[in-house]
């Protein structure tokens, strides 16, 4: 009767599982088939764990936040997106979801695209593995309206020269603070980089047609610019040599304040004189005035006093002087023609 193999093999097993020895063939003596040799035993192999499945968590990769740049993005500039995964080594797959307009998914985890629209909201993107486990991230994202610049504003224009100038422009839009570049500039104006308002004192206009250009570019914290132009009008001063110190605009302009300058002192003087005369021309009146109504009130005063005399005796044309016959008044005592004394006046 043969000899049963079971308790053989389950012993060969334990020892193989408790000595650590794999691939190895064991054989129980006084044990064997009909035909008296021993039982060949299936032999054990025990393979090290696999690295992939002791390495990092238990889902195999991490997936970090997603990086923005520019970190406020702007219509009409180029957005980047980007993923990092741990390990890098592996294989992925990515799919990115609610992205702005202008933008569309890419399997990638540097994603880049220019937004068409404004946009605030969250960005999404999904990761997969090789052995399709998934993880996804979030990330907020802000797109702001694209840069404008607004036309140049000069006031006051026209300008007479020597008079101060102000310029300004409006921005809208972009990411700011702006950075303001001016270009041309009316002579005596400062070109370069300045925040607006700019003020300053022109000089006499560089251009033939009296019509000075201004320019102006104006850029944001996202490298996005626009630019504007806009004129001025520059009529000389009447007391101004528009032709000196024209060589340079700063010179133009130093001229131009000292010409400004002498015309003010000028004018404080005249602006005195102008006083003077004035207060002298009102005493002049108020005098002749008085004099008026003196000589009105005197020739007043004659007539009432001229009106108020006794009437001068009439001559009695019936009574003449004895010495030289000429009339004498009836109670004249004396001859008003030759001064002879005359007689009682006859009774009537």
């Amino acid at each position: 009767m043969p000899h049963r193999a079971g308790p053989a093999v389950a012993l060969a097993v334990l020892l193989a599982l408790f000595s650590g020895m794999a691939g190895a063939s064991f054989g129980v003596p006084g044990h064997g088939d009909e035909a008296g040799s021993p039982h060949a035993l299936p032999a054990l192999s025990f393979a090290p764990p696999s690295p992939s499945s002791t390495v990092g968590p238990r889902l195999g990769f991490s997936v970090s936040s997603i990086t923005l740049a520019p970190q406020t993005g702007e219509v009409g500039v180029l957005e980047s997106l980007t993923v990092t995964v741990s390990p890098p080594s592996g294989s992925y797959s990515y799919v990115w979801s609610n992205l702005p307009s202008g933008c569309l998914s890419e399997n990638t985890n540097a994603l880049s695209c220019t937004p068409s629209d404004s946009y605030q909201s969250t960005v999404s993107v999904q990761v997969t593995n090789a052995t399709d486990v998934v993880q996804s991230q979030n990330g907020p994202l802000t797109v702001d309206p694209a840069l404008t610049v607004g036309p140049i504003q000069a006031n006051p224009n026209p300008l007479v020269s020597g008079n101060t100038l102000t310029i300004s422009v409006t921005v809208n839009g972009g990411v700011g603070p702006y950075t303001y570049n001016w270009g041309q500039m009316p002579p005596g104006c400062p070109t370069g980089t300045s925040n607006p308002p700019v003020s300053c004192r022109p000089g006499s206009s560089s251009s033939s047609t009296a019509s000075d250009p201004i320019s102006v570019v104006v850029s944001d914290q996202d490298r996005a610019s626009g630019s504007s132009n806009g004129q001025v009008n520059i009529t000389p001063s009447s007391g101004n040599n528009g032709n000196n110190g024209n060589g340079g605009g700063s010179n133009n302009g130093n001229n131009s304040n000292n010409n400004n300058g002498g015309n003010a002192s000028l004018s404080n003087l005249l602006g005195g004189l102008g006083g003077l005369i004035t207060i002298a021309l009102i005493l002049a009146i108020v005098l002749f005035v008085a004099v008026i109504i003196t000589a009105i009130t005197t020739t007043v005063t004659a007539v009432t006093v001229v009106r108020r005399l006794p009437p001068r005796p009439r001559a009695d044309p019936g009574r003449r002087c004895s010495s030289c016959g000429a009339e004498v008044a009836t109670d004249s005592k004396f001859c008003r023609a030759c001064g002879k004394a005359q007689g009682d006046p006859p009774v009537k």
